[in-house]
């Protein structure tokens, strides 16, 4: 267990370049990290030292950053409950202070940061080259499940206009059976009306000339 007032090697809290064993060193540690829990606690743990390392550069200003109680939920089970990952700290500079993780104002983060983002790389599973095609295959699918549909919209659109036509066309047999003849009723004459008289025709039988 790390005591208070531990820190990090001279060179480094002077803000001076690391020597090469300072940085084997940080890497050894980062590295026994992935080799002490599994690789997925261990990834998280220097993924959580990865992000506090680049906050502290990119607000060096900001005392926030710089600081991180021990208590915090998200960082004691990512980070401080991994002896490894404490000792990691140590060796880049961070120091105790009553239950407060703090690193001082002159120390520079820059090289842990280079050494986590190396280990950080190395133990990714699968390549970049082979990410690519994992990230374009969701819009692929995408496209051919909007073509799919759009077949079968059409199609039922089809069937739909040709049920609509079959059902029109039995409407208008129907109605056409249903639609009286004029020409064809028949009609009942009394007998002799179609019989012409000479009156009809202009004969006078009563005068001359007939």
């Amino acid at each position: 267990m790390a005591t208070s007032g531990s820190s990090g090697p001279p060179a480094f809290k002077r803000g001076l370049s690391w020597d090469e064993s300072s940085v084997l060193r940080l890497e050894s540690l980062a590295n026994a990290v992935l080799e002490t829990t599994d690789s997925v606690s261990g990834r998280a743990a220097l993924e959580t030292l990865f992000k506090m390392a680049s906050n502290v550069q990119q607000h060096p200003q900001d005392v926030k950053y710089r600081q991180v109680r021990l208590a915090n939920k998200t960082f004691s089970t990512k980070v401080w409950s991994q002896p490894t990952a404490q000792e990691f700290l140590f060796a880049s500079g961070w120091t105790v202070v009553d239950d407060v993780l703090v690193l001082p104002n002159e120390t520079n983060l820059e090289e842990a940061k280079r050494v986590l983002e190396k280990v950080i790389c190395v133990s990714t599973p699968v390549s970049p080259t082979r990410k690519s095609p994992a990230k374009r295959r969701p819009t692929k699918d995408k496209q051919i499940e909007k073509d799919r549909k759009a077949r079968e919209e059409q199609i039922h659109r089809q069937r739909e206009e040709k049920q609509r036509v079959s059902e029109k066309i039995k409407a208008d047999r129907v109605e056409t059976r249903q639609r009286p003849s004029k020409d064809s009723k028949a009609v009942t004459r009394p007998f002799g009306s179609d019989v012409k008289r000479f009156q009809d025709i202009g004969v006078d039988l009563n005068g001359q000339g007939g």
